[in-house]
C-alpha cells in the first residue's frame, strides 16, 4: 500500500516540476481579439491585398532591402486607394438614398458613430416645438461632416 502511496506521490512530483517547467519557458498567452461585424464595401479581394501588403512587410522588415520596401510601396498603393473610394462609393450611395427619411438617417448615423441600438441618451431636453427641428439639425450636421470627410 505505501508502494502505491510513493509512487502517486512521485507522479505528482514530476506534474508539478514539467507544469512549473513549462510556466517558465514556455508562458501561458492571453490575447484580446476584437470581432468586428462584416462590412458591405470590404471584399474578398480586398483581403487577400492586404494579406498581401502584411507579408510584403514583414519581408521588407526582416531583411531591410530596399527592393523590398518598394515592393511594399507599391502594395500600399494598391490597397489603400481602392478601400478608400469603395468606403466613399457605399456611404455616398447610402446616404443618397435616404435624405428624405429622417428616421433611416437617424439609425444611419447611429451605426456610423458606433452606437448600440439599446444605449438611450439621456440629455435634458426642454420639451418645445424647437426640439424635434434642432435634433434633426444634429443629425444632418453630422452626416454631412461624414460625406465631407469621404469626399
Amino acid at each position: 500500500m505505501s508502494d502505491i502511496r510513493i509512487k502517486y506521490d512521485m507522479s505528482d512530483i514530476r506534474i508539478k516540476a514539467c507544469s512549473d517547467t513549462n510556466d517558465l519557458h514556455a508562458p501561458l498567452i492571453t490575447k484580446i481579439v476584437t470581432i468586428r461585424p462584416d462590412t458591405a464595401w470590404y471584399t474578398k479581394g480586398m483581403w487577400f491585398a492586404k494579406t498581401l501588403r502584411r507579408k510584403l512587410e514583414r519581408c521588407w522588415r526582416k531583411t531591410g532591402l530596399d527592393i523590398h520596401r518598394a515592393m511594399y510601396k507599391d502594395q500600399c498603393g494598391v490597397v489603400g486607394r481602392p478601400i478608400w473610394d469603395a468606403k466613399k462609393n457605399y456611404y455616398e450611395r447610402v446616404l443618397n438614398e435616404l435624405p428624405s427619411n429622417q428616421s433611416k438617417l437617424f439609425s444611419l448615423s447611429r451605426r456610423l458613430f458606433g452606437l448600440n441600438n439599446h444605449e438611450c441618451a439621456n440629455h435634458n431636453l426642454s420639451v418645445n416645438a424647437n426640439a424635434s427641428e434642432a435634433f434633426s439639425k444634429f443629425f444632418i450636421e453630422k452626416v454631412m461632416v461624414i460625406v465631407y470627410y469621404f469626399i
